[in-house]
């Protein structure tokens, strides 16, 4: 036969037992539950924050582009591994970004850390953040020749001086290690949008990604106020004092030269 104790106040012992162990679990399923909803909660602030600012980002490094594209470097001349890094971050010639306290700078072998100490990613960053930094920490890649098309393939990281930064913000701008990737191309008002997503006719039958640099330089072939640049980027960065706030974002933009500030 069996027999149910009861307590003073006429609860079953089993069934304390059961209350004490529901308790146990809402207070566990609560508290994962609040966790969850932080972490969504940094990861929509971190997404405004660089939507506030891909637009300045990716103006500023389409502008010092054109920059060392100016006719001061020489009508028909394309920007090439021997002056790309030089002209890009060059001081006098630089576009600077809106907030004075972010420096935006191309990253070149072995560079994208430099402002890490130590100066190597984090400890336990996710593969698909690795995997991005290190294709990152190289030099850019760029057209061969003035023959060749006019894609550009380059990463800048982004950086703030340090009184500047906000220790405990989700903005992308505040990041312990911030950088983007690049991907610019050469284009035209003139050329058909099937081609802008597919490629222009190239020599012998080929199908070339982007307008040649000397095509794209030449007034008679491109005027200067048909002249677009096409812009595709990956940012990517890492929030202070928080392991698990490795953050990515896409976008991509169509610029009109005619109306890229300081070019």
């Amino acid at each position: 036969m069996t027999r149910t104790f009861f307590n003073n106040r006429g609860i079953t012992v089993i069934g304390a037992t059961v209350a004490a162990a529901v308790l146990g679990v809402t207070a566990v399923t609560a508290g994962i539950l609040i966790a969850y909803a932080n972490r969504a909660k940094l990861r929509a602030e971190a997404k405004v924050s660089v939507i506030d600012n891909e637009s300045a980002l990716s103006e500023v490094v389409v502008a010092r582009m054109l920059k060392a594209l100016s006719p001061s470097v020489g009508e028909g001349t394309c920007l090439d591994s021997s002056n790309f890094s030089t002209e890009f971050n060059n001081g006098t010639s630089a576009v600077p970004f809106p907030d004075p306290s972010v420096a935006v700078t191309l990253v070149t072998t072995g560079t994208l850390f430099n402002n890490l100490n130590p100066a190597k990613l984090p400890d336990g960053a996710p593969a698909w953040f690795s995997t991005a930094a290190a294709s990152c920490n190289q030099s850019p890649k760029v057209p061969a020749a003035n023959s060749s098309a006019g894609v550009y393939l380059f990463c800048v990281r982004i950086s703030r001086s340090a009184e500047a930064i906000a220790k405990s913000s989700t903005n992308f701008l505040d990041s312990q290690i911030a950088f983007a990737q690049f991907r610019v191309e050469l284009s035209s008002q003139t050329l058909p949008h099937q081609q802008k997503v597919f490629g222009i006719p190239g020599p012998n039958n080929s199908t070339l990604p982007a307008i040649p640099c000397a095509d794209w330089r030449d007034a008679a072939k491109t005027p200067r106020d048909q002249r677009q640049i096409k812009a595709s980027y990956r940012i990517f960065w890492k929030r202070s004092s928080d392991n698990q706030g490795y953050y990515q974002y896409m976008g991509s933009k169509i610029l009109n030269v005619a109306e890229m500030r300081g070019v």
